[in-house]
């Protein structure tokens, strides 16, 4: 006989307490699943809770990089327009012979560069290295000019100073126009306009050559 068969063949109150007892122990059996489920939720929280009073951790805004102001780029300049590279500070010339002066020139808008010797017995600056007036530098880059000869006879280590002036178009046109002093070009004053770029102290002596 079948379980079907017995649970009908059983009065009407058998098969309620039957019912019911059944649903007493499912109901028992799903209590102690749920009970059981909640206690694995309460341990995972506590455990978490735990690990981050442990180790905490920045917020996601807190962590998040600040932009910095973008630096300007790096523009190149010229310290100096006009710069003498040779002869050097000290040099010991010999004034028949003179000297080859170099140098370079960077930057330059419309400005030209000069070079005359410094003669402190006179007080004059003394232009000397062409047959006329004329600038020795006119663009940027390398430029060079001979100062041949240099000093006067009768210098023996005497102090003069190499001096590279910075022009303007209307110093420039000033320093054209100078005129021959028996023979010599020189000023006493730089014009405006004009201001010294750069200066080398030598020491000349007036002889066939230096040991």
């Amino acid at each position: 006989m079948g379980l079907k068969t017995w649970f009908a063949g059983q009065s009407e109150g058998t098969r309620i307490a039957i019912i019911g007892g059944t649903f007493t122990i499912l109901a028992g059996v799903l209590a102690a699943v749920v009970a059981g489920i909640f206690a694995i939720i309460s341990a995972n929280s506590s455990d978490k809770d735990a690990s981050k009073d442990k180790d905490p951790k920045p917020s996601r805004s807190a962590a998040r990089p600040t932009s910095s102001p973008t630096a300007p780029a790096a523009t190149s300049t010229c310290a100096k327009k006009l710069r003498v590279l040779s002869p050097k500070n000290g040099a010991k010339i010999v004034g028949p012979e003179g000297v080859s002066i170099v140098g370079e020139a960077c930057g330059l808008q419309n400005e030209y560069g000069w070079v005359f010797d410094r003669d402190y017995d006179s007080g004059y600056l003394y232009f000397a290295y062409a047959e006329k007036p004329a600038p020795a530098v006119s663009k940027n880059g390398r430029w060079g000019v001979r100062n041949q000869p240099m000093g006067n006879e009768g210098d023996n280590e005497t102090p003069y100073t190499i001096t590279v002036v910075l022009a303007s178009e209307g110093c420039n046109r000033v320093l054209l126009a100078l005129k021959s002093d028996h023979g010599d070009y020189r000023i006493r004053e730089l014009p405006g306009g004009c201001e010294e770029a750069d200066r080398i102290d030598v020491t000349v002596t007036w002889k066939e050559s230096l040991p």
